[in-house]
């Protein structure tokens, strides 16, 4: 997929990937459970905690709290948060370790953990976007419990490795006409070694990992607790090296493109200077290239699905700040673009840093419950 944007939609169901992951982390025959450490007891339940976060369940009514830890090309982020029975959730702690030089991402989730005395907390993960496609099929006329595996074997030529190494999820595409599907869907397909790469490091220090979960989903739970979901809203998160916008309503994700530039190539068009005039900004030729998928996003999403514009586009808090953006944004969409509300959503025990805020985003999506209906 080099050299091409992503395109998504939808929010997936559990199926067979849940299945396989669990399969997995199952002891081995002989191995007994005697030597079972807290950590092997918990990988399986990891699955059945994503499972009721993909079918809209909340985990628990009562008050919990959960770390969420986002693992980069370039750092750890971490965020611990108390989950409230009611009220917004509290973020407690937002922390982004940079690795040096020598330094592991295990090594830094550990330390951060221990740091912060949150060993015996339950722990969430996700995949970065590389680790998964999400690639269009014919939805395939089997049975519900084999789609998955038939679907593995329909998009086996899309896959850049062996099909019998890839964990398959499915979703629907939603039909662009009332009360119909589309008879197609969309497959995520990811390698298994990059899921138990993930896994590993909660594995080896015996930290309860519970939810695994991809930015897609992450976000779309933060959208959920902002007003302009009703209406219809697109996201725009910009990452160092790349990005995801979304248009997504009432819970519902429609539709998702992954960016391959980001705030470094927009550094680079401005020669390394984030803080410029107005028109500087706005002349930026890879700023132009982030408009136009933007509104090529939000286009199909209004022209294909039969919805309404959408109301405004949030910009999600961003690592490398650069005034002025969300109004040059504004002049070139002709719409509203608003900064992503994460103080509404969540209730800061103590101020954070921006740029943490923005490299720790998906995690604070992930240790979100959706909203029970």
């Amino acid at each position: 997929m080099a050299g091409q944007t992503k395109a998504k939609s939808a929010a997936p169901k559990p199926g067979n990937f849940l299945e396989k992951m669990r399969a997995l982390f199952a002891p081995q025959k002989g191995s007994g459970e005697k030597g079972q450490s807290k950590g092997d007891q918990n990988l399986g339940e990891i699955w059945q905690q994503f499972k009721q976060r993909l079918s809209g369940k909340s985990a628990s009514g009562e008050s919990h709290e959960i770390v969420g830890i986002i693992s980069r090309f370039d750092g750890v982020g971490l965020v611990h948060v108390m989950m409230r029975a009611s009220g917004p959730p509290v973020l407690k702690l937002c922390l982004f370790k940079t690795l040096t030089m020598g330094r592991t991402a295990d090594w830094a989730i550990a330390s951060m953990v221990r740091e912060n005395q949150l060993e015996k907390a339950h722990f969430v993960t996700l995949l970065e976007p590389e680790e998964y496609s999400i690639l269009p099929a014919e939805a395939p006329d089997v049975a519900k419990e084999e789609l998955n595996s038939a679907v593995r074997w329909k998009i086996k030529d899309q896959l850049d490795f062996s099909a019998t190494e890839a964990v398959v999820e499915t979703f629907d595409l939603p039909s662009n006409q009332p009360d119909a599907t589309s008879g197609r869907l969309y497959a995520v397909a990811t390698r298994q070694s990059d899921v138990l790469t993930r896994i590993a490091p909660f594995h080896q220090h015996k930290f309860e990992l519970k939810t695994i979960d991809i930015h897609e989903l992450a976000l779309l739970n933060l959208t959920m607790r902002c007003e302009d979901s009703a209406d219809g809203m697109g996201i725009l998160f910009l990452r160092a090296k790349d990005g995801l916008v979304m248009a997504v309503r009432d819970g519902t994700m429609y539709m998702a493109r992954q960016l391959e530039v980001g705030l470094e190539r927009l550094l680079e068009s401005l020669d390394g200077r984030a803080q410029v005039d107005p028109k500087e900004l706005a002349d930026s030729p890879v700023l132009d290239n982030i408009a136009l998928e933007v509104q090529r996003t939000l286009d199909y999403y209004e022209s294909h699905f039969m919805q309404p514009p959408a109301s405004s586009l949030h910009l999600a808090p961003l690592e490398i700040s650069f005034p002025g953006l969300t109004d040059a944004l504004a002049d070139k969409l002709g719409m509203r673009v608003k900064r992503f509300p994460v103080t509404e959503i969540f209730e800061y025990a103590q101020e954070f840093e921006t740029t943490d805020v923005g490299r720790c985003l998906p995690a604070l999506g992930a240790v979100l419950r959706p909203e029970a209906e």
